[in-house]
């Protein structure tokens, strides 16, 4: 693996007087996203309203949707609430903590409350990555039914240079009670995308993907590798 990083060593002064404000926004939570979910899953479950989609499926909610000429190179939105203010930004998922109070249902009024919760820095294999971590709480009927923090990294790169590799290390064996390997074909992710809002070029676009950000294939999506562990296989 090779790394040139731009501003690596200061990243951290990019974002000292950084502080976005606390934003609310609002959804109906209709009942199209998921059931377009099931089909891209190739489930034959259907969902109504009233009815209450498993977790992480509210990630398909509360979008943004910037205009075209507001995306970078890398197909990701140049602006955004709480996107860092550093050069060059490259950006990926790192996970999420997510306490259900209530089920969400389909169909019912909802607000997001969001906020910054905390800004990290870390040296990786790749260098100097920072953490930012968004605290959202999600309310209907006047009570709070979900509370999520979701940590997104960040690097400062602006070179083509970074290359990645497959891990090829087997899986342990696992103790869980049921276990399913997916195999998204390349339609998949594309679909996701379009379901999430997520124009991210390196989920669809091969020859970016390889030749601008250094990974060996198009990325799936860690949201959806997210959903998959926690969509139980129908019985056989």
């Amino acid at each position: 693996m090779t790394h040139t990083a731009t501003s690596e060593s200061g990243i951290e002064q990019f974002v000292t007087n950084w502080h976005p404000d606390p934003i609310v926004t609002h959804d109906g939570l209709p009942p199209g996203p998921v059931n377009n979910l099931t089909a891209a899953l190739d489930s034959e479950e259907t969902f109504a309203v009233g009815d209450c989609p498993p977790l992480p499926w509210h990630w398909l909610y509360f979008l943004a949707l910037p205009q075209s000429g507001g995306l970078g190179a890398d197909g990701h939105p140049r602006d955004r609430h709480f996107l860092p203010p550093i050069p060059h930004r490259r950006r990926m998922f790192a996970g999420s903590r997510i306490e259900e109070r209530q089920p969400l249902r389909l169909g019912v009024s909802t607000t997001k409350h969001t906020s910054l919760a905390r800004i990290q820095t870390k040296r990786g294999r790749i260098g100097k990555l920072l953490f930012v971590t968004e605290r959202s709480g999600y309310r209907q009927d006047g009570g709070t039914a979900l509370v999520e923090e979701q940590n997104l990294f960040y690097r400062s790169d602006s070179s083509s240079t970074t290359t990645y590799t497959r891990a090829t290390e087997p899986l342990t064996e696992s103790t869980a009670t049921w276990t399913a390997e997916p195999h998204p074909d390349t339609a998949r992710p594309f679909r996701f995308s379009a379901l999430t809002a997520n124009t991210h070029r390196i989920h669809y676009d091969h020859p970016y993907t390889t030749g601008i950000e250094g990974y060996p294939g198009l990325v799936v999506h860690g949201p959806l590798l997210a959903i998959h562990g926690r969509t139980r296989p129908p019985a056989i």
